[in-house]
This record gives C-alpha cells, sequence and structure tokens, in this order.
C-alpha cells in the first residue's frame, strides 16, 4: 500500500449504491422547502463521532485504500490517522475549517498544508460528511433559493449569490426512509469561477440517525470512497 504525501481531505467522501429505492411518499405533504429542511437536518443533533474508516482514494495525487481511525468535532473540526495493514503510522491528517494539513512519519514523504479544495472537494464539507450529515445550502439562503422538484425524486435547489456565497446548484436523488425523505445521491455545483461540481452517493443509512455509514464523492479532480468499520457517537 502506498500513501502519497497529498493524500488527504480526500478523505472525506463517499460510495455504494443503495438498492431499490421508492418514490417518496412525503412529498405532497410539505412545501419543496420543507422538504430540504428535513434533508438537511439529518445528523444535526450529533456533534462528536469518532470511529474506524475504510477508505478508497484515487486521483491524480494519490492512489490507495487503507484503514484510519478518526475523530470529528463540530463544526468544522476533523482528525484522522491513515494507517497501514500492519497498524504503523502512515499519515496525520488534521483538517479545521477550509484548510488542512497532513504530517507524514520521516521517509514516507513530505508534510503538507492546504486550503478550501483537495480534489475539487470542499473542505468545508468534510467534517459535516464522517458526522453523518449530508452536503446542504447554508440556512440562511434557503429562503432566497429557488426550490423545486422536477420528478417525484428529484429535488432541485438553485443557490443565487450575495456578498458573503457563491452561485451554487444542489439535484438531490432522494428515497424514503421511514417518515422522511433521505438522499441517495447529490450533485452539486458551484456556479462561479473556478467552477467545481461533484457527485455523491450515500448508503447505509443508521436506524437511529438516519446518517449514511458509506458515502462516496466524485469530482472531474479524483475520487473518494469512505466506509465506517466502527463509529461512535460519545454523548
Amino acid at each position: 500500500m502506498t500513501v502519497h504525501r497529498t493524500l488527504l481531505p480526500g478523505v472525506f467522501l463517499a460510495v455504494v449504491l443503495l438498492g431499490c429505492a421508492h418514490a417518496p411518499v412525503a412529498v405532497k405533504k410539505a412545501g419543496p422547502d420543507e422538504q430540504l429542511r428535513s434533508i438537511c437536518e439529518v445528523g444535526r443533533e450529533l456533534q462528536k463521532a469518532r470511529g474506524t474508516v475504510w477508505l478508497k482514494v484515487s486521483s491524480k495525487e494519490v492512489s490507495g485504500q487503507f484503514p484510519a481511525t478518526i475523530e470529528i468535532s463540530a463544526p468544522d473540526a476533523l482528525v484522522m490517522e491513515v494507517t497501514n495493514l500492519l497498524g504503523g503510522r502512515e499519515a496525520l491528517i488534521t483538517i479545521r475549517g477550509k484548510q488542512y494539513t497532513v504530517d507524514v512519519p520521516p521517509k514516507k514523504g513530505r508534510s503538507q498544508a492546504g486550503t478550501r479544495t483537495w480534489g475539487g472537494i470542499p473542505l468545508e464539507w468534510a467534517a459535516e460528511l464522517f458526522l453523518g450529515r449530508f452536503p446542504c445550502p447554508p440556512s440562511d439562503a434557503i429562503a432566497d433559493s429557488a426550490i423545486r422538484w422536477t420528478d417525484e425524486r428529484t429535488l432541485e435547489v438553485d443557490v443565487p449569490p450575495n456578498l458573503s456565497r457563491e452561485a451554487q446548484r444542489f439535484v438531490y436523488r432522494v428515497q424514503t426512509q421511514g417518515d422522511r425523505l433521505w438522499p441517495e445521491a447529490l450533485h452539486w455545483e458551484r456556479k462561479n469561477p473556478p467552477k467545481l461540481e461533484v457527485d455523491f452517493t450515500f448508503a447505509n443509512p443508521e436506524s437511529d440517525t438516519h446518517s449514511p455509514r458509506r458515502w462516496e464523492a466524485k469530482s472531474p479532480q479524483g475520487e473518494v470512497k469512505v466506509r465506517w468499520k466502527d463509529r461512535q457517537l460519545p454523548r
């Protein structure tokens, strides 16, 4: 197994398609904005998580599969230790907001730091994804956004720009989980230059929190898949 020195924030993202999905029975019971808020509420009560994950990364910077231990704290802190199959440390990855650092042992590479994205994936969602939340528009942008159902399972959201945010598009492909809508896939775009786009898939929702235990993120610059092996939610 080889973990390159640029490995990193890519650590966050997702995988595995959910099997057969059913048309959401609750779609007609509330407006699109309320349905979006319901999706974005998944995992909001979770403030901390830790455990072990299995990662698969494919990009021009790094390719490989490896286990890792991880600890996440809301709103935007993540620490991950990537290990080899013998338990030796390959890299220590730290994310704080939109910045990351990668520290590697001597002879394994060179430590590095960066900001905003890795492989085209926004760092701001790293901690959110590992906590068990879905990427969503800023809460204060929902009232200004154009939100509509394009068919029974596709919710489209266009977020307009202002002085503090960029124009974005979120397209959720949903199914039902109990009495709520649950995204099995999301296509996200940032419309302002430099443009970005990421495709997410989500699978294996937890029975109590509805948070996904598997997810994937794929952009033109790379792909990351994550599967929780042991996920603990400290109270």
